[in-house]
């Protein structure tokens, strides 16, 4: 006796009545395995297949990241170059990058003895001035 929730099988749905073993045959649906070009054929098909599948993945991949790259206008905008030269020291100049003022000031000795001695611990924000600054006299 078995299990209730063990499912009992049979051995084919094609039985034409009780006690009947009948399987079906698909003798007429097979091909003979004798010629070896169809099977060149598959293998050529299926390395085609990989290949115009890799070559649309590429292509998606690359419009993807083609748009996620800035445009021309973003770009020109994200750079602007200054004559540091011309900036005397003790002055600061205000110059405009993507629409906003960036300031450069050309510090004296003064100046960064001044920000060196400042106690941190006073600071909103502490933050010493050499990991502000790449060379002490520009800020």
């Amino acid at each position: 006796m078995t299990a209730p929730y063990v499912q009992q099988r049979f051995m084919s749905g094609f039985a034409a009545g009780p006690g009947t073993n009948k399987v079906p045959s698909f003798a007429d649906y097979t091909k003979e395995r004798s010629n070896d070009s169809s099977r060149a054929f598959t293998y050529f098909m299926l390395g085609a297949s990989g290949a115009v599948l890799t070559t649309a993945a590429q292509s998606t991949v690359h419009g993807f990241l083609t748009n996620l790259s800035a445009s021309a206008d973003v770009l020109a905008m994200a750079t602007t170059e200054m004559d540091l030269s011309t900036i005397p020291v003790g002055k600061t100049v205000t110059i405009k990058w993507r629409g906003k003022p960036v300031f450069v000031k050309h510090r004296t000795q003064e100046e960064i003895d001044d920000a060196n001695g400042v106690n941190l611990k006073s600071l909103p924000d502490p933050q010493d001035d050499a990991s502000r600054v790449q060379i002490p006299e520009w800020m």
